[in-house]
């Protein structure tokens, strides 16, 4: 009967990229079909199969004398960031604050913005909190690329105050 000495890894790609599983059995006459949740694939019949899509995958192998399948190898695919909408400019009043927000999909998102073209320490979460004036900016990351979103400005007014009375 067959038997598997090695078996389908693992994978995780970027969105567009393929991977390709393989098995290796002993035995002889051996035949092969592979399966995706459970559910053959049609045309997937040798000790390898190339995919791009994201799901569990197993493979069994057959011949006279019997068949086994293998382990799931589970294939993630990253969707690269996309922005939904970017955080618009604002006029606030000195003492206040302002909460500056993206809306961007994709998988295992990062976020880093910035004050004036420098990174903000910390700032690492679809929004932000800020009373200080400037231009803001924001970028979207993960393995499979990054996104950012033009600048917001906050301007902060600030009340006039009396420096000199009248004599």
């Amino acid at each position: 009967p067959p038997a598997i000495t090695a078996q389908p890894a693992s994978v995780t790609i970027n969105q567009g990229q393929t991977t390709t599983l393989s098995v290796t059995a002993t035995g002889t006459g051996l035949s092969y079909q592979w399966h995706s949740s459970g559910s053959p694939i049609a045309g997937a019949t040798a000790s390898t199969y190339a995919t791009g899509a994201a799901g569990t995958y197993a493979v069994r192998v057959s011949n006279s004398a019997g068949s086994v399948t293998s382990n799931p190898a589970t294939v993630t695919v990253i969707v690269p960031p996309t922005i939904e909408s970017c955080p618009i400019s604002v006029t606030i009043n000195q003492g206040q604050t302002t909460t500056l927000r993206v809306q961007a999909n994709g998988s295992s998102l990062n976020y880093q913005w910035t004050l004036n073209g420098a990174p903000i320490a910390g700032a690492t979460a679809a929004a932000y909190n800020t009373g200080t004036a400037g231009t803001y900016g924001v970028t979207v990351s993960n393995a499979a690329g990054s996104a950012a979103c033009n600048s917001a400005t906050v301007t902060v007014i600030v009340p006039p105050t009396i420096t000199a009375q009248p004599a």
